[in-house]
C-alpha cells in the first residue's frame, strides 16, 4: 500500500486563525505540534492496517515548513519547503494507491468556512475549470485522478464537509470543528477528532478499490478572478492570457499538469504585484 498525505492547516482541529499558523507568532510551535499529532494519528492507522506501507506526506500550508520531522512516526517520507513545481500535491504520481487531504478548507466566498480562501488569500477572488468553481480539495484532487489516484479521505471544518459530502459522496470525511465566522469556530475534543480520524482511515482503506477518482476532461479552460486590477495587468503580460474584465483573466490548456504548474507561477506573481505602487 502507498498512500500521500497532503497536509494543510485551516481544518486542523483547534485551529481558528491565520495567527495561530504562522511561524512568527508565539502560539506557532503549538500549531506544529497540532498539525504532526493529526498526520501521525492517521500514519498509524494506515501502518496498523498495512505495517509495510509507504507513506509520503506533503507539508502544503504556507511555506511547508510546519510538520516536526523529528516527531513523526518512523519511515515517512516527508516533502516540505517553497518553492516547488506541484506545491500542495508534490511528489504526486501513478504509483499511489490513495490521496488523503489533512486539514483542509473550504473554497473562498464559503459562508461560516474558516479561513476560507483558493490556494491564495491575497491573490485568488476566484478559479473556475471548465466553468466550475474550484478549491483546493477540488484543484489537487484532479490532480491526483489526473494520475489516477483516488482521493480516499479529507478532513476539515463541517462547512468542506457539506460541499464535499454534496459533490462527493464516496470520499470519507472527519469532521474537525463547526465554522461560526471566517474566524471563528467550535473544535471538538481532540481526542474525539483523533478517534474519528483513526476510523476514517481505517474505513477509507477498506473502501480504496471502491471510491473513484476525481475526473475533468480535458481541454481546460481557466477562468481567474484576482483581489486587484494590478494582479491581472502582471499576470496578463504571459502570452496565453486572454483580459475578460478588469480583474479577470482567461486561458486554455489541454494538460492538467502544465495548468498546475502554470497557475503556481501565476500565485507567485500575483503575489508579487500586490506590492507594487
Amino acid at each position: 500500500m502507498k498512500i500521500f498525505i497532503s497536509v494543510d492547516a485551516e481544518g486542523l482541529c483547534g485551529i481558528s486563525s491565520w495567527h495561530e499558523a504562522d511561524n512568527a507568532d508565539k502560539d506557532y510551535l503549538r500549531f506544529r505540534r497540532l498539525a504532526t499529532k493529526e498526520v501521525n494519528t492517521v500514519c498509524s492507522a494506515i501502518r496498523f492496517k498495512f505495517p509495510k506501507s509507504k507513506i509520503v506526506v506533503c507539508d502544503s500550508h504556507s511555506q511547508g515548513e510546519n510538520l516536526l520531522i523529528e516527531e513523526l512516526v518512523p519511515d515517512i517520507e516527508l516533502v516540505k519547503g517553497f518553492p516547488r513545481p506541484y506545491y500542495m500535491m508534490e511528489s504526486i504520481d501513478s504509483t499511489f494507491d490513495g490521496v488523503m487531504f489533512l486539514g483542509y478548507h473550504s473554497k473562498i466566498g464559503s459562508e461560516k468556512g474558516g479561513m476560507d480562501h483558493s490556494y491564495s488569500s491575497s491573490s485568488i477572488y476566484r478559479i473556475k475549470v471548465n466553468g466550475k468553481e474550484m478549491g483546493e480539495v477540488e484543484l489537487n484532487g484532479v490532480l491526483a485522478g489526473y494520475y489516477g489516484v483516488p482521493v480516499i479521505l479529507v478532513s476539515g471544518d463541517n462547512i468542506l464537509g457539506n460541499d464535499v459530502k454534496k459533490h462527493y459522496k464516496e470520499i470519507i470525511y472527519v469532521t474537525t470543528k463547526e465554522g461560526i465566522s471566517r474566524f471563528s469556530s467550535k473544535s471538538y475534543p481532540l481526542n474525539k477528532v483523533y478517534d474519528a480520524l483513526e476510523k476514517g482511515t481505517f474505513e477509507a482503506l477498506s473502501r480504496i478499490r471502491k471510491i473513484p477518482k476525481i475526473f475533468m476532461k480535458p481541454p481546460y479552460k481557466i477562468e481567474i478572478d484576482f483581489f486587484t486590477t494590478i494582479q491581472a495587468d502582471v499576470v496578463g503580460l504571459i502570452p496565453c492570457m486572454k483580459r475578460k474584465s478588469g480583474r479577470t483573466l482567461s486561458f486554455t490548456v489541454d494538460d492538467y499538469c502544465n495548468f498546475y504548474r502554470m497557475f503556481m507561477a501565476i500565485i507567485l506573481l500575483a503575489s508579487t504585484a500586490k506590492t507594487m505602487g
